[in-house]
């Protein structure tokens, strides 16, 4: 009996069984470029307005989970958190480019791009009737995540990459 338990839990576990539902993408991998060809990745405040310069504005803003305060740098179609170093960023507007492994993704490109990189993230994007429209990628060893939310034309609307500090 221990045996066939034994086997069974071992073809369970096994690669072919224990697929992930979604991609996974190296964060070292992933830059975002502005229209000037500067890049930024998840590194400082002063790293972020070297290669984007001054932000239009800071807001800051209380955080509960993390304790302390989030200053959120807001730039034309792009917002960056920090909060004891960096926690997210997002994408809403197509000044800037973000890449995945030297592939480039925009805000206004169809979700469709996603399926040759991602196959496994775009058979499993979330489409519902409360648009709430979504695509995920992880980042590899680490607790953070891509979420890429697109309208009801497949279109991308925003792209953010944050840590997971649920």
């Amino acid at each position: 009996m221990r045996l066939l338990l034994l086997t069974l839990f071992l073809i369970n576990c096994s690669p072919a069984f224990c697929q992930y539902d979604y991609n996974e993408v190296k964060s070292d991998k992933i830059l975002i470029k502005n229209l000037l060809n500067k890049t930024y990745s998840s590194g400082s405040v002063k790293e972020l307005r070297n290669a984007f310069g001054k932000e239009k504005k800071v807001i800051k803003e209380r955080d509960d989970a993390l304790g302390g305060y989030d200053y959120t740098y807001k730039y034309n179609g792009l917002a960056v958190c920090f909060n004891n170093g960096w926690q997210a960023t997002t994408i809403t507007g197509p000044n800037y480019t973000i890449f995945f492994d030297k592939i480039g993704y925009k805000v206004g490109e169809n979700i469709s791009k996603f399926k040759v990189q991602f196959p496994l993230s775009y058979a499993h994007r979330e489409h519902n009737a409360t648009n709430d429209n979504a695509l995920h990628i992880m980042i590899a060893k680490a607790d953070a995540y891509i979420f890429v939310k697109y309208n009801d034309n497949g279109y991308i609307t925003e792209i953010e990459v944050a840590n997971d500090n649920s």
